[in-house]
Order: structure tokens, then C-alpha cells, then sequence
């Protein structure tokens, strides 16, 4: 299999799993109130795994970009760095639920096997194409920079959810927020020191410790030359 070949089919199946995870999760309905456009799209994106994929795709974009152009940018490399790590927060949460015996599976088997591809087989994809095809020598030398634009994004999925969590209460849009993060996000809105003082610190905290261990790994495999047979074919 040459390096084209491979290239291509991991590509495509990280397109198609994540395509087809946001097409399942925008399209099926968990409540039986009438589908009401802004409500839905505001419900839609408190989703982590929306956002992850989302992520993906731009990384892929970035990538066919950087193959094109043959060079790379700190904007292009710090896009995929960003999708292996809301990925990673995927898996791992995922992995964490299953093994606790807590992961809530859909009655229907398309509906089990879109979860199952989309939390436990497209997130590793995109590692893989992280380390496998990823770049981070612009990261590392504005590696201040790279830490501190890394806390954007989950910031604003904090600051979003947390939003409609306190809004869920005052109008009807809590027609449409009747399943996860809103338990959590509802408890933070009714105790805002918790938020700013203990749960937005240790977010800050996850984020930085994965991305330093996603950092400090590609270094190691760069250095050993771990994928140099997949890269030269």
C-alpha cells in the first residue's frame, strides 16, 4: 500500500465517520417537540462531539492544504493539533463511560453503530493523522502562543453551554435541552463560584496537561522516526 493509497482511505473514513456523526446527530430527534430550526441548531452545538468533528473536517481541509501548497503554517498545524485534542477528549470520555458500565446505546442498530464509529473509531483516526501526517515545528517555536489559542475554543463551549444552561430556565428553548451537558451546566448556572472557581480552572488544567502530553508525544515519534516507512512511501 503506498503512502497516497493509505492517505486517501484514512482521510475519507475520517470525512464520512464525522459527516456522518454530525448527519445523525443534527437529523435525530430525542424529544417529541416539534422541530423548531434555532432551537435545534442551539441544542445541536452544546454537543462536544459535534464540535470534534467539526474540528476534524477543518484538519483534513488543512491538510489537503499543506499538500497542495507543499509548506505549512502555525494556522494550518494548530488546526489539526486542535482536532486530535477535542478528539481525544472524545475518546476518553467515551472509554471512561463504557468502562464504568454508564454509555447510553440507542435501541436501533444504525443508530448503535453511528455511535459506536463516531466516539470510539473517527476520534483515533484523527490521532493517527496527527501524528502520522501532522506537522508541530511552527507550534513548537510559538509554543506560548499554540498553548494559549489551544483554551479558545473549549473556552467558548464552557461559556456557550453555560449560557443556555441559564437561559434553559427562562424560556422555551428547555424544550430542546433535555439530555447532556445540561445537568451538569444546569447545577454550574444555579452556582456560578463553582464555575469560575473550581470547574473552568481544572478545564484549563485537562486542556493544557493533553496538550502538552499530544505536544511532548509527537516530538518523541518525530525523534524516533516511529512512521519515517509510512511518510517515505
Amino acid at each position: 500500500m503506498n503512502f497516497t493509497y493509505r492517505k486517501k482511505l484514512i482521510t475519507i473514513s475520517v470525512f464520512f465517520l464525522h459527516s456522518l456523526g454530525l448527519f445523525v446527530a443534527f437529523f435525530h430527534k430525542k424529544n417529541q417537540f416539534p422541530f423548531h430550526l434555532p432551537f435545534h441548531l442551539l441544542r445541536f452545538f452544546t454537543w462536544w462531539s459535534v464540535h470534534s468533528s467539526f474540528l476534524a473536517i477543518f484538519a483534513l481541509a488543512a491538510l489537503f492544504w499543506e499538500e497542495k501548497k507543499q509548506k505549512s503554517s502555525w494556522l494550518s498545524q494548530f488546526i489539526l493539533l486542535s482536532a486530535a485534542l477535542f478528539n481525544l477528549v472524545t475518546l476518553l470520555f467515551c472509554l471512561a463511560h463504557l468502562f464504568c458500565g454508564v454509555l447510553e446505546w440507542e435501541n436501533s442498530f444504525f443508530l448503535k453503530f453511528n455511535s459506536l464509529t463516531w466516539h470510539f473509531i473517527a476520534p483515533p483516526l484523527v490521532l493517527y493523522c496527527f501524528y502520522v501526517w501532522g506537522r508541530i515545528d511552527f507550534l513548537k517555536k510559538k509554543i506560548v502562543k499554540s498553548l494559549l489559542f489551544s483554551f479558545l475554543w473549549p473556552l467558548v463551549y464552557f461559556v456557550y453551554v453555560y449560557f443556555l444552561s441559564w437561559l434553559h430556565t427562562k424560556s422555551k428553548v428547555g424544550l430542546y435541552l433535555k439530555k447532556y451537558p445540561y445537568q451538569l451546566f444546569q447545577f454550574l448556572a444555579r452556582k456560578p463560584a463553582l464555575l469560575f472557581l473550581i470547574w473552568l480552572p481544572v478545564s484549563l488544567v485537562v486542556i493544557s496537561a493533553l496538550f502538552w502530553l499530544l505536544i511532548g508525544t509527537k516530538t518523541m515519534i518525530e525523534k524516533r522516526n516511529f512512521f519515517s516507512d509510512i511518510r517515505e512511501r
